[in-house]
């Protein structure tokens, strides 16, 4: 099985540049098509030039999240040119071909089975850390989360001190080729552990719940107190929404136990996309960063700010960072301080039909 989310972000940054061509050697290394990439920063006087993580790699890693500290980064991850697989709709017995970046030690010799005619690519979620924010992160390596088969991804964490206070994320488990949205709770140290429980049942009939038999997706969870927390997460089928793709949220005043029936952001969501919801708060305000398409049709992040203590009350939305040459960006995620880490996705002009692009996670630090 392999990530709705993932698949929805790369097919979404396509629109630009589907052109075929496979086969062949490439011309042009990734190496250069990286070092030549730039994106372009639209709140200049915040923000400084954006670079990509020297932690990057030949793998595909996207669904970023980091700590409010800065010392965590999570992404989700497959060895592999995911977005070819997508583009080319290809089947499991061929998704060694599209093998790429390193493995550490994920399971690819557990598969689904041959009864399994959807795509499917198992993702992992791996963490990369450091002690201070003057040094560089470690290299990665899978979380204790890790698992066979099941593709787990999107990992919003919300910290008590050094410790995860709780988790969500999605996982295709419970629901075939299907994301929903677990939550894993009281985890010691910034590296999650355990398969999590549904945030909610799954609600197959309705959208009551936050779990439905419609797609959710990139969850990001805050706590406001000590009782009441906050969902926000995407959904590109879910009925009552204002377009193709938007964003929901939900509220708990009992740490989980009961969480409210969803509701459409109806001051952000439009015909368009809107996905990828990250709430900021700067000390006075809260902020949705999220992504949405930019005029020259590539996903861009975008931003607004609370007008009021309704979460569906957001003011007009401002251009945070757009795509540059590159395929697009996406997946804001910000530390305490404001430092924006977003992912950015390349094609390799010269790339084969199986090595044709990649995702990294950048970060534009906060002047």
């Amino acid at each position: 099985m392999f990530h709705i989310f993932i698949s929805f972000i790369i097919m979404m940054l396509l629109i630009v540049s589907c052109d075929s061509g496979g086969g062949g050697t490439t011309g042009t290394s990734w190496e250069k098509v990286k070092a030549d990439a730039y994106v372009t920063v639209h709140l200049a006087s915040e923000y400084n030039t954006p670079s990509k993580l020297p932690v990057s790699t030949l793998g595909w890693e996207d669904g970023i999240n980091i700590s409010r500290d800065g010392l965590h980064i999570y992404a989700t991850y497959m060895p592999a040119d995911l977005l070819s697989f997508t583009l080319n709709g290809d089947s499991v017995e061929n998704y060694y071909k599209y093998d790429r970046g390193p493995h550490y030690d994920m399971d690819f010799i557990t598969t689904p089975g041959p009864a399994i005619t959807y795509l499917w690519y198992q993702s992992d979620i791996i963490i990369a850390s450091r002690t201070s924010v003057s040094e560089s992160f470690s290299g990665w390596t899978t979380s204790s989360m890790k698992r066979s088969i099941y593709s787990e991804g999107a990992l919003s964490a919300v910290f008590s001190g050094s410790d995860i206070d709780i988790c969500a994320f999605t996982s295709n488990e419970n629901y075939t080729y299907q994301n929903n949205i677990n939550v894993i709770t009281g985890i010691t140290g910034g590296d999650p552990s355990g398969t999590g429980t549904l945030i909610t049942s799954i609600d197959t009939t309705g959208t009551s719940s936050i779990n439905t038999g419609y797609i959710e997706d990139n969850p990001h969870i805050e706590r406001l107190d000590g009782s009441t927390l906050v969902l926000f997460f995407d959904s590109e089928d879910r009925p009552g929404g204002e377009g193709g793709h938007d964003i929901w949220y939900s509220t708990s005043s009992n740490n989980g136990g009961d969480w409210t029936t969803p509701l459409s952001v109806t001051s952000i969501n439009t015909s368009s996309k809107e996905h990828q919801p990250h709430l900021y708060h700067d000390g006075s305000y809260w902020w949705l960063y999220y992504s949405a398409y930019d005029g020259d049709g590539k996903l861009a992040i975008y931003r607004a700010k609370q007008n009021s203590a309704s979460w569906d009350d957001w003011g007009t939305p401002e251009l945070v960072i757009s795509a540059g040459n590159t395929e697009g960006v996406g997946e804001p995620t910000l530390t305490a301080n404001g430092d924006l880490y977003f992912v950015v996705i390349y094609k390799n002009p010269d790339g084969t039909e199986y090595d044709r692009y990649d995702a990294d996670p950048w970060v534009a630090l906060k002047k």
